[in-house]
This record gives C-alpha cells, sequence and structure tokens, in this order.
C-alpha cells in the first residue's frame, strides 16, 4: 500500500484525512440486460464502519430486484480513531477505484495468518430466501507489502471462499505485486492454496514491490455458477513470513474488496396469453380480449415495473399498476376491446397478434423486456346461427299435451331460489331424487331470493360452456312420462330494489341422460323471456308479480316433447344469454347484473297407449314360389311377419313357432337382422316394434316324409295392450271374448306329396384325402364335403325344373313335379375358386356320359322312383403367388420369390417365358428352387413335379443383369404354373408376371460400407487394420438416390475372408421411416458363424432416406 520509507507514520495520517473528506454516495445500481447486475459504488452509500448486515437492494435495466447483504466480523479493524471508520465505500485503492475499503490493524505479536483476520460477507437473496446468481466477478484492490526491515512492517494475505465452488483467482496487472495460488507463499508462510494470495514481501535488505494506487495490487475474482454466498477473509501475514519473535507490530493495513461487481441471475422473462370472451361474434359486437401475463421468471416482478402490451388488432393497451409482488408463476391481467366489423365478417374472423413487455417506467417499448408473440382467432358472422335443429313441438307429445290451458297446469319439479336454493316438487313419482342446481361459466351470487348473475359472464349468444344445469332421477312409474313445458322466473318489472330491470333474455333447454349431453333431446332451442311475453314459445301465460316476470310455455315452434323414462337418472342444461338491460343492486343502478330465479319442468302421464298387433305366415320354396304340396325332402321357406297398426309402440314383443314333426329346422334369418330364434323353443324375441312398422322372420326346414306338416305360430308376449287379442291367451281361441277373429295367431300346412321322385347327393371334396382314390367321382377316405356349389335341375328342353342348395356337409336333395316322366340333367355350378373335377360312374337309365368333369348328369328316371349318389366331386384351384417388382443395377444379381400351393393330386411344370428385354439381351434370368422356403435359390428348376393336396413349392427367379446396361432397361418376364391333375384332362395354368427396371426408371439405391476397429477404437472408415482377436464393426449404408420410393428391398453380404461372427446380428433393424430389415441367412443367427448373410427388408424406402444395417465380426485365429 505504501512505499518503504522511514515516514510511514506520517503517510498514514494522511490516509486518515482522506477517509475524512471522503464524499457518501445514495444507494442505486447500474444495470446491462435483464438479470444482469453491476454494484456501482459512486452511487452505493454503505454506513461508515458498520459491521452487521447491511441490506441493499439491487436493480437492473428492466426493474427486476435482488437482494445483497454485506457483512463484516473478526478484526480488529483500525483503531476509531480512522475517521470515517471502515467498511465504508471509497475510491483511494486500485488507481482510485470505487470499492468498499477495509482498513486492520494487528496487535503487537498478532501478525500472523490467522490471529488477526478480517471477515467480508456478500450473500444474495430474494423473496426472503436464498437466490443462487451467476458469474459473479468482482476485484480485490491493494494487496501489497510495506516492507522498512522493521517490526512495523506489513503485508497483505487474502482468502476468498463460495459456496458454488472453488473460484478462480487472476491478477489485472501483467506485473502484479502479490503471489497467486496453488504455489508457495512468502517467507516461512508455505504453500498457498488455489483461493488464496499474498503479498510479494521480500526478506533482507531489498525492498518488496508495493502498490502506489495503481493496478499492480489488483485481484480478479470470478466464481462458478449457482452461487449464494461469498466472503473475503483480509490477514495479516508478516508474523508467517519471519521467524517468530514477539516483538513484530505491524503498522495499520488497508485492501478495498467487492470493487467492479457483476453477476447475473438465472434467465428472466414473461409470457402472454390472448383469451376473447368468446369465439364467435356478430357485426357490431365487441370483442373483449383478456391479456395474461405470466412471470416465466425466478425473480418476482415489483412496483417498481410496470407492463404494457402492443397488440396489432387493438394498438397500445394499458395495464394495471402491479402494486405488489408478482412471484415467479404469478399472472396480471389486462383487458382490451375492439369492435367486430362488416370486414371482418367478409374475412370470416379476426386474428390479432399481441406481444407484452417488462420494464421501468418510461422506457420505451423497444428497450423493455418483451415476451415471445400470442396470437387469437375468433370467428365473425352477420347472423347468429341457430344451436340446434328445429324438433317436432308438441305433435311429439304422446299424452296429448297439445292444448294447454292454464299456467300451473302439469306443474312438476321447480328449482327456486327462495333464500337459499332448493326445490318444490309437485310430482315425486316421477322425479323421485332432485339434484342440485350447479351454475357453469357464469359468475352469481345469490341475494336475498334472486340469483344474480354477472352482466360480464352472460354471452352475447349462445355458449355451451355457460349454464345453470339441473338433474333428478326418476322413480319406478307405469305409465309414459313426458317433459313438455318450462316455467321461467327472471328479471323484475316494478320492484324498487331490481327497478327497470326488463329486458330482454334468451335461453335453450337440452335434456339428456349423459351428463356430457352427447346425445340430448332438445326440450327448447331459443326461447326468450322480454318484458311481460314469452316471445320464441307457445306461451300459455306470462305473471308480472311484482317481483319477477315469470312465464310458462312450451316451445312448439322449435323444441320437442321429451319422454322420461323410469329409474333413470336424467340432466338438464339450460344456457342462458343475450341480455339487452340488467337491473338494479339494492337501490343502485348496476348494469352488471342479470336475474335467474326459478325454473321448472312440466311433467305429464298418460297410459302406454295400445298396439294393434298382428301376425302372418307363407310358405314358399326356395325360389320364392308360394307351394302348398310337396314331397319328402324339399327344402320350404316359412316366413313371419308381426306388424304394428299403433298407436303405441310395441316392446318386449316374443312370437312362438315350434316346427311340427313333418319339418325338420335347417336355418334361419334372425340373427342377421339383429333378433334371435330358438328352434328349440320355437321362441322369436321380435323386441321392439314401433307402430306403423314390421318385424319378418324365415325359417327354413325340410319337408319330412311322415308326421305333422301343419306349422302354427302365435304372438305370446308384447309391453302393451292389444285392442283385438291378448298374447297371453293361447292359439286356436277368442282371447277377448268378443266374437272378433284373433290377429295374433297364424298357421299355413304343406301336403305332402308320395308319388314324386327324389334326386339326392353329395358334392365333395375329390382329393384322395386320407387313403381315397383322386379324382374318381366317389367319396371315401378323408374327403370332405362342400357347399361351394349349386345343382339346378333341368327337363330334356332345358327347361329348369328347380335348384338346390347343398348343406355344409354338401348334401343336396331335390323332388321332381309330381307325375313327371322325362329325361333330367343334373347341373352343378361351383363357387369361388373350386373347379369340378368328377361326378359318380354309377349306371343310370339312360345316362349320357360324354365328359366326366363337364359338371352333368344327363339321364331318364324312371316314374316314382329316388335316386341317391349323384355326387360331384370340386377340388380348390391351385395357387402361384405373386407379381414381383424390382429395381437393378448394372452387374447386379435379383432374386424374386414366389410360391406354388397345391390343393389336389398331379404334377406341376414351371417355366419361365422371356416377354421382353429392353435393351435386348441385357438379362438373363433363371427359375431355381428353394426347398427351406426362405429365399435361397439352391437348384435350378428341370422338370414337372408331382404334387397331392396341401403341397408347398418355394420358388427364386434369379436374374442377372449385364455390366453395360444403362439407365432406363426394362425386363419383363412371366413364371407359369401348369398343373395337370391325376386322372383327368384338366390342366390348369397359373402365372406371375414379374418386372425389374434399370435405376432410371425405378428407385436408385446406392450402396457404401464402412469398417471399424471397435477394439482399437479406430473410428469408422472406409478401411482399417485389425490383429487376431480384434473386433470389427462393419456397417452397409443404403441411400435411396432416386424420386420414387423403393420396396422388397433384399441387402447380400458375407463375413469377411479369416473371421467370423462376435455376436448375433442385430435383426430387424429399422433402415428408415418405414423400412425394416430382418436378418434372413443365416437361420441361426449366432456368435461363430462364417459365410453369407442376407437381409430381407420389408415397407417403404423414402426417397433421400439414408439408413444401414451392420454386424460384427472376429479375427479368427
Amino acid at each position: 500500500m505504501l512505499a518503504k520509507t522511514p515516514r510511514l507514520k506520517t503517510r498514514m495520517r494522511r490516509l486518515r484525512t482522506a477517509l475524512l473528506t471522503a464524499v457518501m454516495a445514495q444507494t442505486a445500481l447500474s444495470g446491462a440486460k435483464a438479470g444482469e447486475f453491476t454494484v456501482d459504488w459512486t452511487l452505493l452509500d454503505y454506513p461508515a464502519g458498520f459491521t452487521g448486515n447491511a441490506r441493499v437492494t439491487l436493480t437492473d435495466e428492466h426493474g427486476y430486484r435482488l437482494a445483497a447483504t454485506f457483512s463484516h466480523g473478526g478484526g480488529p479493524f483500525a483503531d476509531p480513531a480512522f475517521n470515517p471508520p471502515t467498511p465504508d465505500d471509497l475510491q483511494i485503492f486500485g488507481g482510485n477505484a470505487p470499492a468498499l475499503a477495509l482498513i486492520g490493524d494487528a496487535p503487537l505479536g498478532r501478525g500472523a495468518v490467522g490471529e488477526s483476520s478480517i471477515l467480508s460477507r456478500l450473500r444474495f437473496s430474494a423473496g426472503g430466501a436464498p437466490y443462487a446468481v451467476n458469474g459473479l466477478r468482482y476485484e480485490i484492490h491493494d494487496i501489497d507489502a510495506s516492507d522498512n526491515d522493521a517490526l512495523d512492517d506489513r503485508c497483505d494475505f487474502v482468502t476468498v471462499n463460495g459456496d458454488s465452488g472453488p473460484p478462480i483467482l487472476s491478477a489485472a496487472s501483467a506485473t502484479p505485486v502479490f503471489l497467486l495460488g496453488p504455489g508457495p507463499g512468502a517467507g516461512r508462510t508455505g504453500a498457498l492454496q488455489a483461493n488464496q494470495a499474498q503479498c510479494a514481501y521480500v526478506e533482507g535488505r531489498r525492498v518488496s514491490p508495493t502498490s502506489d494506487n495503481d493496478r499492480t495490487g489488483t485481484l480478479i475474482v470470478r466464481h462458478p455458477d449457482g452461487l449464494t454466498e461469498a466472503s473475503i477473509t483480509y490477514d495479516e501475514s508478516i508474523g508467517s513470513i519471519r521467524p517468530p519473535n514477539g516483538r513484530e507490530d505491524p503498522y495499520a493495513r488497508g485492501i478495498s474488496v467487492w470493487g467492479e461487481v457483476s453477476f447475473s441471475s438465472q434467465d428472466q422473462g414473461i409470457t402472454l396469453s390472448i383469451t376473447p370472451d368468446q369465439t364467435e361474434y356478430l357485426v357490431g359486437d365487441t370483442v373483449r380480449y383478456t391479456y395474461t401475463i405470466t412471470n416465466a421468471g425466478d425473480l418476482s416482478l415489483n412496483p417498481s415495473q410496470s407492463i404494457v402490451v402492443q397488440d396489432a388488432r387493438v394498438g397500445s393497451v394499458s395495464c394495471p399498476a402491479i402494486t405488489t409482488d408478482i412471484a415467479p408463476g404469478g399472472t396480471l391481467e389486462c383487458t382490451a376491446t375492439t369492435l367486430a366489423t362488416s370486414a371482418d365478417a367478409g374475412a370470416g374472423r379476426i386474428d390479432t397478434t399481441a406481444i407484452a413487455a417488462i420494464g421501468l417506467p418510461g422506457q420505451t417499448f423497444a428497450d423493455r423486456l418483451q415476451s415471445s408473440p400470442a396470437t387469437a382467432s375468433v370467428a365473425v358472422v352477420t347472423t347468429a346461427p341457430t344451436p340446434f335443429t328445429p324438433g317436432p313441438g308438441l305433435a311429439a307429445s304422446q299424452c296429448g299435451a297439445t292444448t294447454p290451458t292454464t299456467a300451473w297446469e302439469d306443474y312438476g319439479l321447480n328449482w327456486h331460489n327462495n333464500d337459499a336454493l332448493g326445490y318444490d316438487n309437485a310430482r315425486p313419482d316421477i322425479f323421485a331424487i332432485p339434484g342440485p342446481e350447479i351454475v357453469r361459466g357464469l359468475s352469481t351470487a345469490q341475494i336475498n331470493t334472486v340469483t344474480e348473475i354477472e352482466r360480464t359472464s352472460l354471452p352475447d349468444r349462445f355458449d355451451a360452456a355457460r349454464s345453470f344445469d339441473y338433474s333428478f332421477t326418476t322413480g319406478a312409474y307405469t305409465d309414459i312420462a313426458e317433459i313438455w313445458g318450462v316455467g321461467v322466473g327472471a328479471y323484475d318489472d316494478d320492484n324498487g330494489r331490481y327497478a327497470d330491470s326488463s329486458g330482454a333474455f334468451s335461453f335453450s333447454v337440452l335434456i339428456d341422460d349423459d351428463p356430457t349431453f352427447g346425445s340430448a333431446d332438445v326440450l327448447l332451442t331459443q326461447g326468450q323471456i322480454d318484458g311481460v311475453t314469452f316471445p320464441g314459445a307457445q306461451a300459455i301465460e306470462t305473471q308480472d308479480t311484482g317481483w319477477n316476470i315469470y312465464g310458462f310455455g312450451h316451445f312448439d315452434a322449435d323444441g320437442t316433447v321429451v319422454q322420461i323414462n323410469p329409474n333413470q337418472t336424467y340432466y338438464v342444461r339450460v344456457n342462458v344469454y343475450g341480455d339487452t338491460r340488467s337491473g338494479t343492486h339494492f337501490g343502485q343502478f348496476a348494469p352488471e347484473i342479470v336475474l335467474w330465479d326459478d325454473f321448472t319442468l312440466k311433467t305429464r302421464t298418460c297410459p302406454p297407449p295400445e298396439a294393434d298387433l298382428s301376425l302372418t305366415k307363407t310358405v314358399q320354396d326356395t325360389l320364392g314360389a308360394a307351394i302348398s304340396d310337396a314331397v319328402a325332402g324339399t327344402l320350404l321357406d316359412f316366413t313371419l311377419t308381426v306388424t304394428n297398426d299403433g298407436p303405441g309402440t310395441a316392446d318386449g314383443v316374443v312370437v312362438r313357432d315350434l316346427l311340427p314333426s313333418g319339418l325338420a329346422y335347417l336355418l334361419d334369418d334372425a340373427a342377421a337382422q339383429g333378433m334371435s330364434f330358438d328352434a328349440a323353443t320355437g321362441l322369436w324375441q321380435v323386441g321392439s316394434v314401433p307402430a306403423g312398422q314390421s318385424r319378418v322372420l324365415t325359417i327354413r326346414a325340410t319337408m319330412q316324409a311322415d308326421g305333422v306338416h301343419v306349422n302354427r305360430a302365435e304372438i305370446i308376449a308384447s309391453s302393451v295392450p292389444d285392442p283385438d287379442s291378448d298374447p297371453a291367451v293361447g292359439a286356436a281361441s277368442d282371447d277377448l271374448g268378443d266374437g272378433i277373429a284373433d290377429d295374433d295367431e297364424a298357421s299355413v300346412s304343406v301336403t305332402l306329396r308320395a308319388n314324386a321322385a327324389t334326386l339326392s347327393g353329395t358334392i365333395f371334396l375329390d382329393t384322395g384325402a386320407g387313403g381315397a382314390t383322386a379324382h374318381d367321382g366317389t367319396q371315401a377316405g378323408a374327403e370332405s364335403g362342400t357347399s361351394a356349389a349349386l345343382v339346378t335341375i333341368a327337363d330334356a328342353a332345358g327347361t329348369v325344373l328347380g335348384t338346390a342348395t347343398p348343406g355344409s356337409d354338401g348334401t343336396w336333395a331335390f323332388t321332381l313335379p309330381d307325375g313327371y316322366n322325362g329325361a333330367v340333367t343334373v347341373t352343378l355350378a361351383a363357387t369361388g375358386d373350386y373347379l369340378i373335377i368328377s361326378e359318380t360312374g354309377a349306371p343310370l337309365p339312360g345316362r349320357v356320359l360324354p365328359d366326366a368333369t363337364d359338371g352333368a348328369i344327363r339321364f331318364l328316371p324312371d316314374p316314382a322312383t329316388d335316386y341317391a349318389g349323384l355326387d360331384f366331386g370340386l377340388i380348390r384351384e391351385a395357387t402361384l403367388t405373386q407379381d414381383q417388382e424390382a429395381t437393378i443395377a448394372a452387374g447386379q444379381i435379383v432374386a424374386l420369390r414366389h410360391e406354388y400351393l397345391a390343393h389336389s393330386a398331379g404334377n406341376v411344370d414351371f417355366a419361365l417365358v422371356d416377354i421382353s428385354q429392353v435393351p435386348a439381351g441385357s438379362f438373363s434370368a433363371t427359375l431355381f428352387l428353394d426347398p427351406a422356403c426362405d429365399g435361397t435359390p439352391v437348384s435350378p428348376v428341370t422338370g414337372p413335379m408331382t404334387v397331392t393336396e396341401g403341397t408347398r413349392i418355394c420358388l427364386v427367379a434369379r436374374v442377372a443383369a449385364d455390366q453395360g446396361i444403362g439407365t432406363g432397361a426394362v425386363h419383363v418376364f412371366e413364371i407359369t404354373a401348369e398343373t395337370s391333375y391325376t386322372g383327368t384332362t384338366i390342366v390348369e395354368r397359373d402365372t406371375n408376371t414379374d418386372r425389374l427396371s434399370s435405376q432410371s426408371e425405378g428407385s436408385n439405391l446406392e450402396l457404401s460400407k464402412t469398417v471399424e476397429n471397435i477394439t482399437r477404437a479406430s473410428g469408422e472408415g472406409s478401411q482399417n487394420a485389425a490383429a487376431v482377436g480384434d473386433v470389427l464393426e462393419y456397417r452397409i449404408y443404403l441411400r435411396n438416390a432416386s424420386e420414387t420410393a423403393a420396396r422388397n428391398v433384399t441387402i447380400y453380404d458375407q463375413t469377411p475372408a479369416y473371421t467370423r461372427l462376435a455376436a448375433p446380428v442385430p435383426s430387424p433393424i429399422s433402415v428408415g421411416t418405414e423400412l425394416v430389415c430382418n436378418l434372413a441367412s443365416p437361420a441361426t443367427n449366432a456368435a461363430g458363424y462364417a459365410g453369407g448373410l442376407r437381409w430381407d427388408c420389408t415397407g417403404d424406402y423414402a426417397p433421400g432416406e439414408t439408413g444401414f444395417v451392420r454386424f460384427r465380426v472376429e479375427i479368427a485365429p
């Protein structure tokens, strides 16, 4: 601090004078940008000599605040005779740099490190809690020595600490007069730690370097991020430098600390959101925006700051003053309005963008800390849309609610606001458990006997989110119950407390058994109370009681009557909107108040209406022709029809039709129509039959040779009475004893004809299964029947006599007309992918058998003689799959897979037929067998192969492209499979067409390969070096360089010579967004394998995509 001179004490006296004449400054802080702080000691007035907690508020450029607390301890400080005493903010060290000066004077014999330490602390806090700052930097000035080779020599010693970790120390000057740790200290001090600095004291007659109010004694300190507290310990160290003698009396020493302090807080900022009060507006409506500003930083917003919003539509928006701190995550709301115009309606919407900014009063918007832009969009229309589709009104009533006479007629359940929310229930049999009134999206208050709605929360038009909600649970009644009207108590026309409150006020009413109102009935779409009228409704009565306006009505023009069921919970939603005039509150005009008092549901009950049900029955053959007689084996269709002539709906309808012994049940169509029929009980569960509708059931049965052939049916159950019959009374009687024929029962009979001939047989799969002989027309072994055909019977002229549909076991039967004595042709038509392969070879009278596979049996039956065993054999066609399309490059080989599946015995001959090559001779293709069906070609196809049912043959077409082909080359060829079926002349030909194109026409796949020595971590490259035992990873990169997607990709490679797999190959592996490759060869994916590798890939490989497959090998010894 001072040069070596015998006038030391005089110089210190001058120092005291400088302290006395220093000017005190006001507390302040200069800022850089948001969250960045610096301490300016020219403005900060520290209380001289104060060693307690001195707390100062620091403010950045945008008004964010942090608290910094300085405290001091230890000592001793210099004699209080120094005036002003320290610590104090002075400009006396470090080139007159402003900082906090500390003067200390070690007692006699107390001049070693740690014997007279002065401790200065700096702590940061926000909101009363410690706050972690980043990048804390400051300077310590005038670390030096006073060297007179005397007992009053001194040597400054500084130790710096912080709770975020070890600080970093550096000298401000290239020629510092102090020593920095880590390293040796002065004299006998020993090693300095990394957070310590000591004067460069020189023992002996040489003069120690000293700082003469310049930067040579200035230490720069930087702390790691996340610091809440830093400390500086200032020691005298002359006693640590010299041998102890007990007579050392260092003169007063001084440094300044916390100079040029700078640091930053965590990131500060605000966010903005814009919320319109509605989503849709009419031209002329006022659009109200709410701007919500959220404190997104970790420092509170404070009253010294202000927030401004700039809206592209509205302009500058004034926000409320910040009166109290807004903690992180807290919000402030501003509002502004704009008018919806015709131009907005033309555009269909209003779009706006806004930015919020925070700063100090007087700052320009550009200089403030700004949020990211926020947007809002609302729809603008010229006319208000109708929220709901109009309903049938009172016409939907089943209880005759068509001519109401008084307001209190059909009074049901009323929710009221008489002193407290409650209800009056005139029909507890219907409304067994009334629910509460719930307010949604509206601001309300219960004032005396009325609910007051804050008008700002009432939308201008229908808004599904703002309503009064009610609920109720019905009782166990048996009648029909329906809600057909409402009563509403709202506003007041005369009472002084709500004077001049009459206005226009709209609402809709929904009723649903779903609390989310997903399938609601609309009791009312757009009703309105307007003064003492009830527009939009069939008004019954409107009363002005002097207390409120009470309107009763049903919304016949646009609503519907809602029928409710017993033992069911229902929900009622009343959406209120469109208020045009409000009232007063306790005698004071209050434009924000809208009134809502009572809400009543008008309810009517009545007995369920009758339903006149009737039943008819007819019988037809399987072609739909009416039939009255039939021979045994004939298939008959009985059709039952239940009709409801009203007026009510009949639920739970049941019909009994138990087939008699002369009819054998086959099938019915009830399930296909959402009903059920039980053949064992004969019960047809019809269900609900609304008035004016019918339900139909068809039952198919087989005529038997004996038994009863009269089929009777009767309606046996219905939920409502039938005016002319009673389901509870048995069949064949006058149910009501009124002499009127009952129409709830029906019967039909079919006469058995005994002298007609019946033809029958079996359709079966003649495949030779189970040791049988294939294609011989005789069902044997495990050859099964099938229904995959239709049998047609025609006379000698070709006129169709009828058809027979085989059953699931393949059996069929047809009875010739009574007395028929001509020739017949029985023809079979196979369905789907079946072939006719054989027919019975049994001798038949007059039979003509030109072709056993033509599906026709022609013969002359003897009169009244049955012929069985008219059998036909079918087989399923063989299959060959599938057409292939791929790309190929010059010199490349591509393998295209195909599969053949046989369904019967024969021989198959495969061929590869070249269709076209452009240019000619550019490709060669060979067809191979693939015994493992894994895509590996093994041996060429050389000739026909024997097949039986279920034989599977896999093929691979191996195509090679010439080295010289260019882009645009195309090769098209066919794979054919000709199957000759054993014992027949039938030959089936199946064909696949394959097409290959060079890369310009299809996808251009580029391959590249890299290698990396994993053992030596060599990095990936095109070549590498390795030793025995090293593990190498190969990557095969695949890039689609074309403009079309690639598919059916196959990748081939092999383990290099003298290597084997070091680990299983990763499989499956995603090469692209959709392309997934699976290792197809080897079959066993395991370490130790050496040989070929193949990946089969599925999915599309998009243009531009790049990916790779990989495998690792080990260099074998």
